[in-house]
């Protein structure tokens, strides 16, 4: 049911708005504009 709401806002609002105005979905953020922003993803992937 969470994903559900966190989906829903993502439609509704875009991923900008979102990214800025709800900290769970920054922390999410792996990648943007082709740049890895989350320091496990690049060890995983030796980039």
């Amino acid at each position: 049911m969470l994903r559900f709401l966190f989906l829903n806002r993502l439609a509704s609002d875009g991923y900008y708005k979102a990214l800025k105005d709800d900290p769970n979905f920054l922390a999410g953020l792996n990648v943007h504009k082709g740049e890895v922003t989350y320091k496990a993803v690049a060890d995983v992937f030796w980039i």
